[in-house]
């Protein structure tokens, strides 16, 4: 406990040298060159969406092959509101089709997430938790699995993360890209810091594969992994006739990873290095009064053990359209 406390002063070390600088961070303003805002008005939209997990895991002896397991996950339907720098969603599962369920398994899961979006600086705070999956690559295995679809319905995958990220400009804003309380009314970027913490937990019974299929990936079980990252990035909104846009934002860094990894015949704990790569995008229409697009993101993260490589990929995507009172 006393490496990672130390770790995560380091990982704010950069913010803490500025002095007053969280005193000082939501008074900065925009733009108004370049960014119009809503003084005390309220954004309404309803949207479709659907958030899901990926987990690859590669033979590092044969690193074109991978094992990918997905969960089945339905959509969902709701409404977000937002106001200045704060904002929430009210959302309710669409039912899935039945034969789709057969096939692929039934997925239990839960998704939690709060953030706040200012001129300089944002941050989020998740949880998610996945139980039940099915072997989405299963034509990668023509002639060495049976017909249907392998389903582990044990199989439970957990993400909790807090991250904070730094903007130098204030000509872009993300919160017109995302949450559309302000509206980009010219085309700007910016360079961007993050820094991350990350719980990952894989929780398993079941061997992910045939050991005469991948004998590396067949002994892995389980695992749980915390993960200190930085990453900095860059981040540009594209505009056409003020109001439609897209935008695209990056971040690639590094994170010290402790690892407690089960095997069916052993166990370990280990420290490594890991890399992040976040990435997320916004096309659409952004009006005065009236606005409305598509969004969509993953956040990749790497675990490294000897014989295999471990990829837990959330992904997003939101469509959905709305107005501002």
């Amino acid at each position: 406990m006393k490496i990672l406390r130390f770790l995560f002063f380091i990982l704010l070390l950069p913010s803490l040298s500025q002095g007053q600088f969280f005193k000082k961070i939501f008074a900065k303003s925009d733009d108004t060159l370049y960014i119009e805002k809503f003084k005390n008005k309220i954004t309404i939209r309803p949207f479709v969406s659907q958030q899901f997990m990926s987990l690859n895991l590669i033979d590092r002896e044969s690193t074109s092959q991978s094992v990918v397991y997905n969960p089945n996950v339905n959509m969902y339907a709701g409404f977000d509101f937002n106001y200045k720098i704060f904002g929430f969603s009210l959302a309710t599962k669409i039912p899935p089709l039945p034969k789709t369920q057969e096939k692929l398994g039934q997925t239990k899961f839960f998704n939690f997430k709060l953030n706040i979006t200012s001129t300089y600086f944002g941050a989020e705070t998740f949880f998610q938790r996945y139980k039940g999956f099915y072997l989405f690559n299963i034509n990668d295995f023509a002639g060495l699995l049976h017909d249907s679809i392998p389903q582990l319905s044990d199989l439970s995958v957990c993400n909790f993360g807090i991250s904070a990220y730094f903007q130098k400009s204030k000509y872009l804003s993300m919160a017109a890209a995302f949450n559309q309380t302000k509206r980009q009314i010219k085309s700007a970027g910016s360079f961007l810091f993050m820094t991350s913490y990350l719980f990952t937990g894989i929780f398993n019974e079941n061997k992910f594969v045939a050991d005469s299929i991948y004998p590396n990936i067949a002994k892995y079980k389980s695992g749980i992994y915390n993960t200190l990252a930085i990453a900095p990035g860059y981040g540009y909104t594209f505009v056409f006739k003020e109001s439609f846009y897209i935008t695209m934002i990056g971040f690639a860094g590094v994170g010290l990873q402790p690892q407690y990894n089960k095997y069916f015949d052993d166990n370990e704990f280990k420290l490594k290095f890991s890399y992040k790569l976040n990435f997320k995008t916004a096309i659409g229409y952004n009006g005065k009064s009236f606005f409305g697009g598509l969004s969509a993101g993953a956040d990749i993260n790497t675990i490294k053990l000897n014989d295999i490589n471990i990829r837990v990929i959330p992904m997003f995507w939101k469509l959905g359209g709305g107005f501002r009172f």
